[in-house]
């Protein structure tokens, strides 16, 4: 009864390792694209940010890299906003992180 147990067990884990290796050819699953952006000080960001939302495709992702020493809170806001209307973009800050 052990034995069989043992082979059922070994038949099962070498059909999941089948279905993985044969599912693994179809290459990357992920359907989009990264499109990173490091902000520094930027007197305009609404503006920046919406020039290179129009140049973007429907399969990319926006992630945005805060890395200005001090924000506004102008600043926050309009990134709050954004991200509430786009869930696709990312916005990351190295003090502070929200999304």
């Amino acid at each position: 009864m052990v034995i069989l147990l043992k082979v059922l067990s070994f038949a099962i884990w070498a059909g999941i390792m089948l279905v993985m290796i044969a599912a693994s050819r179809y290459g990357s699953t992920s359907n989009y694209t990264d499109v990173n952006i490091y902000l520094r000080d930027e007197d305009d960001i609404e503006m920046t940010i919406r020039k290179i939302l129009s140049h973007i495709h429907s399969r990319d992702r926006l992630i945005i890299h805060d890395i200005a020493p001090n924000n506004e809170q102008l600043h926050w806001v309009f990134m709050k906003s954004l991200i509430r209307k786009n869930p696709s973009i990312i916005y990351y800050n190295l003090g502070r992180n929200f999304a």
